[in-house]
């Protein structure tokens, strides 16, 4: 739970200071190796940022890996990602993302767990993921 409440100031944080830089119109699908049907997808936006102390700055470009059911898509953040949400269990992402700063060149990675441990067709609607998350170097 610290974790998650963490992670929303750190995203609230980001959205109060310096400037936002938007991510691509269109989402870019994530791909899967699962076999089970996909029954929807949801949009996430990934972002960059760096923390130093209490102060956090959203970064121009990060590049980034997406790690999903065994499948890896790579993309620059800030970035629209669809998420394929399959049926059955649903499964963790795993966000590594490298930017330059200052004189060199860092590494963050980032797993998000999903919000239910299964979804189906006939369940009702909840986001499995959420809508945005950081990726955080300090």
């Amino acid at each position: 739970m610290w974790k998650a409440s963490s992670a929303i100031v750190a995203l609230a944080s980001l959205a109060a200071c310096g400037p936002s830089y938007a991510p691509p119109e269109e989402a870019k699908t994530i791909a899967t190796r699962h076999s089970a049907e996909i029954i929807s997808y949801e949009d996430v936006t990934i972002r960059a940022a760096f923390q130093s102390g209490s102060a956090i700055a959203e970064i121009e470009r990060a590049d980034c890996t997406l790690t999903y059911r065994g499948a890896s898509t790579r993309f620059s953040a800030p970035h629209r990602v669809r998420i394929p949400i399959h049926d059955g269990p649903q499964a963790d992402l795993r966000v590594e993302c490298e930017a330059e700063i200052g004189p060199a060149a860092v590494k963050s990675a980032r797993v998000i767990k999903p919000s239910v441990p299964a979804r189906s067709k006939d369940s009702p609607e909840q986001r499995i993921y959420p809508d945005r998350l950081a990726v955080t170097f300090r």
